[in-house]
């Protein structure tokens, strides 16, 4: 209560405050009119009013000094307020609300107090200015003229300023209320949404409570049913018990009677519990059988939904089959159950087992059932997976025949267990015993049937409609019951040794019956998996046939799709065999004589995508061929043989390779070229013919290969890096021996420490150039990539004798692996150290064409055995940057990290510990000029070259005193750091620099490495801006939608309507100038201080935005109903519609020019009122914002777009015709007035005083005549229709011309005429006419619509 008091306090506060100033400047106003009437003859008096003025606003400035004071204590009683809101919220959740509203309080009056003090710094300047002025002009005028003229200037400056005071006491006034507002509806919210919440908890936690009453309740009553069962239980032990103790009587009576009957009957126990424990063992398995087919059959169920198809109705009838039988022996069972309650518990447990199997599988099999009905899919690539999983279906559909067979004869087993003990029974059972047995077994039995009968009838209770299977249930009761009556009656021992017969031959009975419903439940599987069989072999015929051949490029020629034939020419050369015993360094190659020019095509490969992707293809070369197209070609499809097929890369793809032996049968020419498609022949069982598939035709592209070249690589393993560097072998082996020639180098032995090894691979090393089409040089590649066209490299060491003591250099080298390409240094007799540290082996390469059996191109090279490499030097975690990162311009150093000579001389020379002079003496940077090599450590963990490097890093030139310390510069460009930080989104770049021994030979040196790393702390790359509602003119910008005050549009009218001069033509709008200030300085000012960098690059432009984010796409014209669909340029300058330009752009100030033309004029005029701008001619604008690479469009001005509504200039208000009466000929014809509006809700009487009658509103839009446009219709009929000429005739007479009266007003718009013909017609009814008005900017479509009353009162309207 109390904040809300507050509030209205301080709303009440504001508003007076509000109302006052603007009280003020009213009466200003009336002065200053009253003023300029008599400002040539009453200096005096303007003097007077000046001060009058002045003395006013220092009033006002009074008063709002008082506000500001009233303000602050608002601020203080609200600051308090809401540090007792939050103690509150501390202990009370429901609170919270109340500290929203305190904290939005204080933030409406601090905005407040502030508007207010800054209008009283405005009138204290204000004031100044005037008092200053006024005291300038005393001291210096020296007429009345000058006076008054000094008096204007300054009460001009004052009346400024005191509107700028009201505007800004208007807008703190509004703030105020607005924000108190809010914060009142926000507190009231959150207080009633706590409430709500509150409110919820609290049924949440009495229904706890009560379902916790609800469980505490039910666990009670189960301990109580427990106890209860306990005692049930227990009562049904001691009546075992009871039954047991009477047997042991019974059988030691028997005992003392026959001594051979005990033997009998412990034998018989004995026999007994081997029963049950091979019925155990039996269950235990059957167990295992059963989890072991369950885990089977839930994987066959997972394939299966994977690999079946659409087609599987068969086996669901199959299966629903098999359930049917299933339950038909599950009613077997259930009969048999209840007809063995008279055997021993051992009989019983196996019937147990037998139904506990059956119910296992009737379950497996339903749900085999279930899942087959949800079973969806294809059949893909899995099918081969499928053939291998129907073997194991089979398999296992045996092992459970298998099963089924062991059950079998386990039942036989038990049968014939039954029948010996029935035999042994019949032996020693005697009517004394019987009649001691007969009664309880017979009531304990009787109590066993009564049961499952109670529990029959309860589940034929629940069956509904089925009277057979009611019945036939109830009888089978009925017959047990009756046999057990027969059997409680027998009265000796040969009756019940009958009822042990019958029972017998009905329990035998019974196992056969089982034992034929097993072998049809297994039928029934066999079926189910035929079926199974037969179902994937039709899907997978159609599933995997393939439809089509797509050719997957890997080159092009003219844009088209092309197989690359290279032609591979070049002259054979011949060689001596390598000899190391011989001094071979003047070897060389030479051509044959005469000239083996060769011409050889390697074979070409081709690569097809299969459709579909799993369709299964032969790999048979045979079944594949090619068919070349082209009217004037040379080349036949014969010329074309494929050699191999096999798969691809990918799925669903192959790799298709054929031979040519004349490349020069394919055309060559400039705009001539051969086309090739890939055809595949297979035959489909179904059907009698073969089948044809043929791909899409691609380019034969035939270049020549010619003027191989060997060369050595400068980084290991870069054979076949384009652009990679290299050097040319030498072309004999006297260029080898020459000091500039390339040269190989290995260690004199292997050392883990600096990774140095005696042996290299050449296959790393070398690699192939060649020329194409004579001109061209291009990379090869290396050994992997010249086998594939069927060349290959091949090395080997020749002999190679140098100095005074014949030294033979070739034989410190071994050659190992395939083509020689293993190289190790070795020592003479193996003996290696480092005595053979500078030894040269001589090796010559050799390129060979494995198509032609030749020599295409040979190289010599020279290997260096060397010492082993010193392990260098690593100085890191040194030389860290944590620098942010803000995105800037290209070539702006963003990094800029320098190290400290305390670093250098610490960190460098500290830990090498050598002097400044001793390092510079002894090391040197290795750098290209000034800036230094750049390194990264590989896979291997060796130093090799980081290409490219991250920036340039620098070290400082020595002083001519060599006194100073040299230091570091890392720098990075705005370019590189954004492709690192933005586009590759690396979180830190890191990378190596290397100092060297300035001696080559001083091999006791290291090297140094020096790493540096940006471990980017932050990356700054979100420049926002947004053009507040501030930035715009209040006076040029309007609400969406309408045509009142808001910031959302901006407006094209036609210019100073009512204006004597003017002429009704839209004026061009210029965006620029709708705002207070220039765009780019908005949007500079926003974000110049993060980033300066884009700042200073930025520009703005203004543009049509693109099609797809123009707020109205399409228009329906007012001329014919068409639809115009908008376009808009590529640069944004123009906007179409169906391809005539409506309007267009100018990019540096936003100028919009509206074109005049029809689709412009259909478009503008098609909406109906002043208001329903919402389908108006509308223009979606971008200001787009730009500044400097890499990162040319980052800035993001927020609210950039903005719609340009165009406003139609002239309305149809309303159309006035005065009601006809029939057989009233004076009331037949009527005028007809067009009430007009423009834009302004002017009507021709408003416009012609606006214009102080110097402007009619007919001739300034223009209006040249109104005229009848379409069908006269009426209602005459009943329904709106053609007028029927045999009824009635109307006219409307056509105006093209129009007078003005005396004000301007044009009263003369055309007169209606009706004619009666069929006078029996004597009811009421309507006419409608059509007609367009046609003025300056194009057509207006209304209707003239006027009653015709009924000739009498009797007549009635229809």
């Amino acid at each position: 209560m109390k904040r809300k008091y507050f509030s209205a306090l301080l709303m009440g506060a504001l508003t007076v405050a509000s109302v006052s100033t603007m009280t003020s400047c009213k009466d200003y106003d009336d002065d200053i009119n009253g003023l300029s009437t008599e400002i040539t003859n009453q200096a005096t008096r303007l003097d007077k009013l000046v001060d009058e003025k002045v003395q006013n606003l220092t009033k006002e400035l009074t008063t709002l000094k008082e506000q500001q004071s009233a303000l602050e204590s608002a601020l203080s009683t609200a600051k308090g307020d809401l540090n007792t809101a939050i103690e509150a919220a501390k202990t009370d959740a429901k609170k919270y609300a109340d500290v929203q509203a305190e904290a939005a309080k204080v933030a409406a009056i601090d905005a407040a107090k502030k508007n207010v003090e800054d209008a009283i710094n405005v009138v204290n300047a204000s004031l100044e200015k005037v008092n200053k002025s006024i005291d300038d002009l005393n001291s210096k005028v020296t007429t009345n003229e000058e006076k008054i003229s000094g008096l204007l200037q300054a009460d001009a400056d004052l009346q400024k300023t005191i509107d700028v005071v009201a505007a800004d006491a208007k807008a703190a006034s509004e703030a105020a209320l607005t924000a108190a507002q809010k914060a009142q509806d926000t507190a009231d919210q959150n207080a009633q949404t706590i409430a709500n919440v509150s409110e919820k908890l609290a049924k949440v936690e009495k229904d706890m409570k009560d379902q916790i009453s609800l469980l505490d309740k039910a666990v009670k009553k189960n301990a109580a049913d427990i106890a209860q069962q306990k005692s049930d239980v227990d009562n049904q032990l001691a009546q075992v018990k009871g039954l047991i103790e009477a047997n042991n009587k019974a059988i030691e009576e028997l005992k003392g009677v026959d001594a051979n009957l005990d033997k009998k009957l412990n034998a018989q126990a004995e026999e007994l519990k081997k029963v049950a424990g091979d019925l155990l063992n039996l269950q235990a398995q059957v167990t295992a059988n059963l989890k072991t087919a369950q885990d089977y059959t839930d994987t066959q169920v997972a394939a299966l939904k994977l690999a079946l198809g659409e087609d599987i109705n068969k086996v669901k009838a199959d299966l629903a089959g098999a359930l049917t039988d299933i339950a038909e022996q599950g009613k077997l069972i259930e009969k048999l159950q209840k007809g063995q309650s008279d055997l021993t518990e051992d009989l019983k447990a196996a019937n147990d087992l037998i139904k506990k199997n059956h119910e296992a599988m009737v379950a497996e099999v339903a749900k085999v059932a279930g899942n087959l009905e949800t079973i969806k899919g294809q059949l893909t690539v899995k099918i081969d997976a499928n053939k291998a999983d129907i073997e194991k279906l089979q398999k296992k559909a045996g092992e459970i025949q298998t099963l089924a067979e062991k059950n079998k004869a386990d039942i036989a087993t038990l049968k014939g267990d039954i029948t010996k003990l029935t035999a042994e029974f019949s032996k020693y059972v005697t009517t004394e015993t019987f009649d001691t047995y007969k009664g309880a077994v017979t009531d304990e039995i009787k109590k066993a049937v009564d049961k499952m009968a109670q529990d029959l009838r309860t589940e034929i209770g629940l069956v509904k409609g089925d009277d057979t299977t009611v019945k036939t249930i109830q009888g089978q009761i009925d017959e047990i019951n009756e046999e057990l009556a027969t059997f409680a009656k027998a009265s000796d021992l040969t009756q019940l040794r009958n009822k042990f017969t019958i029972l017998t031959e009905r329990l035998t009975e019974k196992f056969s019956v089982i034992d034929g419903s097993i072998a049809l439940i297994n039928s029934k599987i066999n079926n189910i998996i035929k079926n199974y069989e037969v179902v994937v072999g039709d899907l997978a015929g159609v599933a995997r046939q393939l439809k089509a051949l797509v050719f997957s490029p890997e080159a092009y020629w003219q844009g088209i799709e092309a197989i690359d034939v290279n032609s591979f020419e070049y002259d054979a050369l011949q060689l001596g065999k390598a000899d190391l015993d011989k001094n071979q360094v003047e070897d060389a190659p030479i051509r044959f004589t005469p000239n083996v020019a060769i011409k050889v095509v390697p074979e070409v490969r081709a690569s097809y995508f299969l459709n579909p992707s799993n369709a299964a293809v032969d790999f048979d070369a045979s079944k594949y061929s090619f068919i070349v197209n082209n009217a004037k070609t040379r080349a036949t499809s014969s010329d074309l043989k494929v050699s191999k097929v096999e798969a691809g890369d990918a799925v669903g793809k192959i790799n298709v390779y054929f031979n040519m032996d004349d490349a020069n049968k394919l055309l060559n020419g400039v705009n001539k070229i051969d086309v090739a498609a890939l055809r595949y022949r297979y035959s489909i069982k179904s059907e009698a013919k073969d089948t044809i598939v043929t791909s899409d035709f691609a380019a034969l592209k035939k270049y020549t290969i010619s003027d191989f070249s060997l060369r050595k690589v400068t980084t290991e393993g870069t054979v076949d890096k384009e652009g990679a560097a290299c050097t040319k072998l030498a072309a004999t082996a006297a260029k080898a021996l020459m000091p500039n020639a390339p040269t190989l180098s290995v260690a004199y032995k292997d050392d883990a420490e600096s990774g140095s090894k005696k042996t290299i691979d050449l296959d790393k090393w070398i690699d192939v150039h060649y020329v194409i089409e004579r001109t061209d040089e291009a990379l090869w590649g290396g050994q992997a990539t010249v086998n594939k066209k069927n060349f290959h490299l091949e090395y080997e060491t020749i002999g190679y004798i140098s100095g005074a003591n014949n030294t033979n250099e070739s034989k410190h080298a071994k050659l190992s692996g395939e083509n020689g390409h293993i190289l190790e240094a070795v020592g003479v007799n193996n003996e290696n150290g480092r005595q053979i540290i500078g030894r040269t082996p001589l090796l010559r390469v050799k390129l060979v064409d494995d198509n032609s059996k030749k020599i295409a191109a040979v190289g010599y090279i020279k290997v260096v055995i060397e010492d082993i490499a010193q392990k260098p030097i690593t100085i890191e975690d040194k030389f860290n940057s944590d620098k942010a990162y803000t995105v800037a311009c290209s070539t702006d150093d963003v990094l800029g990290y320098k190290t400290t000579w305390e670093q250098i001389e610490n960190e460098v020379l500290g830990d090498l510990d050598m002097s400044k002079s001793e390092f510079e003496g002894t090391y040197k940077l290795d750098a290209t000029g000034s800036v230094a090599n750049q390194y990264k450590i590989d896979a291997n963990g060796k130093f090799v070259a980081n290409d490219p490097a991250y920036g340039t890093i620098k070290y400082s030139a020595t002083d001519a005193e060599g006194h100073q310390t040299n230091i570091l510069t890392w720098n990075i460009t705005g370019g590189d750091a954004y492709k690192y930080f933005i586009t590759e989104k690396k979180t830190k770049v890191e990378t190596w620099i290397k100092f060297t021994p300035k001696n080559a030979t001083t091999v006791q040196l290291k090297d140094i490495y020096v790493k540096f790393v940006w471990n980017v702390s932050k990356v700054n790359s979100t420049p926002t801006a947004t053009i507040q509602n501030s930035d715009k003119k209040a006076a040029a910008w309007h609400a969406a939608n309408k045509n009142t005050a808001g910031f959302d549009q901006l407006h094209i009218q036609v210019g100073n309507a009512t204006d004597p001069a003017a002429t009704c033509e839209f004026e061009n709008l210029v965006v620029a100038n709708t705002l207070n200030s220039n765009l780019k300085d908005i949007v500079v000012n926003q974000i110049k201080g993060q980033y300066p960098a884009l700042a200073n690059a930025l520009s703005v432009s203004y543009k049509f935005a693109k099609t797809s984010e123009q707020s109205h796409k399409s228009y329906i014209g007012v001329a014919e109903e068409h639809k115009y669909n908008i376009t808009v340029s590529n640069d944004g300058s123009e906007i179409m519609a169906d391809g005539t330009v409506i309007a267009r752009i100018n990019a540096a100030d936003g100028t919009i020019a509206v074109e005049k033309n029809n689709t412009t004029e259909d478009i503008l005029n098609k909406y109906g009122k002043v208001s329903e701008l919402e389908d108006a001619l509308t223009f979606t604008v971008l200001a787009e914002v730009k500044t400097c690479e890499p990162a040319a469009d980052i800035v993001n001005l927020t609210n950039k777009k903005f719609d340009v509504k165009v406003i139609k200039p002239l309305f149809v208000e309303s159309v006035k015709v005065n009601n006809m009466t029939l057989n009233n000929f004076a009331s037949l014809t009527q005028n007809v007035t067009f009430n007009f509006v423009d834009f302004n809700n002017y009507t021709q009487e408003k416009f012609w005083a606006n214009s102080n009658k110097t402007k009619a509103f007919w001739k300034f839009y223009d209006i040249k005549s109104i005229t009848k446009a379409g069908t006269i219709t009426t209602n005459y009929s009943g329904a709106w229709k053609a007028i029927d000429e045999n009824d009635i005739k109307v006219t409307y007479t056509d105006m093209n011309s129009f007078t003005l009266d005396a004000n301007g007003i044009v009263t003369n718009m055309g007169k209606v005429t009706l004619t009666q013909v069929n006078q029996s017609r004597a009811n009421g009814f309507d006419v409608k006419i059509p007609v367009e008005i046609k003025y300056n900017w194009g057509i207006l479509k209304t209707n003239i619509l006027f009653h015709v009353n009924p000739a009498t009162a009797a007549a009635k309207k229809h």
